[in-house]
């Protein structure tokens, strides 16, 4: 994901109630195209790293055509799908 991006989904998370810890890389790629969260430096034990409120959760319940619309979201840049979820935080 490019830096830009990076900065726009975490700006966008933390307006909306999330929070990522500055020593935590949210975006590393592993090899095979998997995703991880990682630590970037050493942090005490019991470090809040990341929380995501549960209204910007995706979740089984929500309509078909939500589904439908992410998906074409999703298959656009990452932040035209941000973008789409911020404008549905408040419908949920």
């Amino acid at each position: 994901m490019e830096p830009r991006n990076q900065i726009a989904l975490i700006s966008w998370l933390t307006r909306n109630g999330g929070k990522c810890h500055p020593s935590v890389d949210p975006f590393r790629q592993l090899p095979g195209g998997e995703r991880g969260i990682f630590a970037t430096a050493g942090l005490p034990e019991g470090t809040h790293l990341l929380s995501v409120p549960t209204a910007l959760c995706l979740h089984v319940s929500q309509r078909a055509a939500d589904t439908a619309q992410l998906t074409a979201a999703s298959s656009k840049p990452l932040s035209k799908a941000a973008v789409w979820l911020s404008e549905r935080v408040g419908e949920l």
